[in-house]
Formats: C-alpha cells, sequence, structure tokens
C-alpha cells in the first residue's frame, strides 16, 4: 500500500510538472519576444511627437484626475549608438497648461498662471508628479534595463485604441514605492501606455496618441523660455 501511496503521489507531480512547464516555458518566450521587438523598436527610434494623456487614480478617494497635452522626445546617443541621455518636453494644455521640460538630466517645471517655477535634477519626485519619469520609462525602454531591474510576465493580448497590443507586467527587483509597471506594446514594439501601481493602490497612467516616429526635432524646442525675472524655486 504504502508504494502504491508513493507512486501515486509521484505520478500526480509529474502530471503537474508537465502541465504547467510548457505553459511557463511558452509565457517566457512571449515575454523574451515582445521585449525583442521593444529593443528594436527603441534602437530605430530616436525621437518621437505625440498627443498625451495622463490620469491619476487616488485608490482612497476613488476619483481620477485627468491631463492631456503634447509630447516631444528625443534620445541623445554616442557613436556607439548608446543612449547616453534623454530629452523631455511637456506641454499639458487641459485642464490647465502646466509646461515640463528635461535637459541636462535637469528638469523645469513652469506653471503661468500660478507664476511657479521649480528647477532641480530630473530624478525629482517633481518630475514624477508631472509625468516626466513615466515618459521616459515608455518611450526609452531598454532591453538591458528591463532585464536588469525587473521581473517581467506578460498579461496576454488587449485591445487598445482600437489596436491589439500585448501587456507586459514589469516587477521590480529591489524594493521601491509601487508594486509594478504595466506596459501596452503595439506590433511594432513600441509602447503605447504605461501604468504605474503604487504600494497604496494609487495609479498613474500615460497615453500616447497621434504618434510620429522619428520627427525631426530642434535642441531649442525642449527649453522652456520663463519670464524675464521671475522667481525660480530649487528643488
Amino acid at each position: 500500500m504504502n508504494n502504491l501511496v508513493k507512486f501515486c503521489v509521484v505520478l500526480a507531480i509529474f502530471t503537474v510538472s508537465i502541465g504547467l512547464l510548457p505553459n511557463e516555458v511558452n509565457a517566457q518566450a512571449g515575454v523574451r519576444t515582445i521585449v525583442t521587438k521593444m529593443e528594436k523598436h527603441r534602437v530605430e527610434t530616436k525621437s518621437i511627437r505625440s498627443s498625451i494623456i495622463m490620469q491619476m487614480f487616488n485608490a482612497n478617494i476613488e476619483e481620477i484626475d485627468e491631463k492631456t497635452g503634447k509630447l516631444q522626445y528625443a534620445a541623445i546617443r554616442d557613436r556607439k549608438g548608446n543612449d547616453t541621455d534623454v530629452l523631455v518636453r511637456l506641454d499639458w494644455e487641459k485642464p490647465k497648461i502646466e509646461l515640463l521640460s528635461i535637459v541636462d538630466r535637469k528638469f523645469t517645471s513652469y506653471d503661468p498662471k500660478a507664476q511657479q517655477v521649480f528647477q532641480g535634477s530630473s530624478n525629482s519626485k517633481k518630475v514624477t508628479e508631472k509625468g516626466g519619469n513615466l515618459v521616459k520609462l515608455i518611450a526609452n525602454p531598454s532591453k538591458e534595463e528591463i532585464s536588469e531591474k525587473f521581473a517581467t510576465t506578460t498579461l496576454g493580448k488587449e485591445t487598445l485604441n482600437g489596436l491589439q497590443v500585448d501587456r507586459l507586467r514589469l516587477t521590480p527587483r529591489k524594493a521601491t514605492n509601487y508594486q509594478y509597471v504595466d506596459l501596452w506594446v503595439n506590433s511594432n514594439g513600441m509602447v503605447i501606455q504605461g501604468m504605474v501601481t503604487a504600494t497604496n493602490e494609487d495609479t498613474q497612467t500615460i497615453r500616447l496618441t497621434n504618434i510620429e516616429e522619428n520627427p525631426s526635432l530642434v535642441g531649442d524646442s525642449f527649453v522652456i523660455i520663463l519670464p524675464r525675472g521671475i522667481k525660480i524655486t530649487k528643488v
């Protein structure tokens, strides 16, 4: 009887294993395929101009704030084609005008109505609040960065704005202030939507529409021209 029980246990484990293993292998192969397409698109794309929508969901009060505007993005690369820096310009138009630029790893945030200007490192919390860091991740996720910083799984295919896309979930390998990042990737390997889910279940979602790839962008177009004499707050 004992031998029979042992045999049944071994048989059950083997049956479960051969049932799960192909799914796991297929899932990882699917992730590699998507990430490889993303890397190919990143290499081929030096600049982006698009419309942009950002939604901030407050899980505590279950309310969504939405902003719409325009995005400009350009990658700075060395002679070998490696990314060394990025240029970002966000012109939020609704519900009010707000400007954000990232140049030389420094940001400038300008609210014309409030006559407020903030400047500091591009890693500042202010950049995250304005959507800059999520934009950088959406527009410029290298294969190496994804592999090094995140454990990646596929959540299958979805339809977004009438397009079939793949949804990836990136879970940070090290403890941070968010749980994971979801990316929606089109058939060309371009991320057209990204969502960060914080530890308190708040989310920040950015979606790109009316996308132009590799437009000719002038460096000066990323610089915010500030009114003479306006007070600048360093953060």
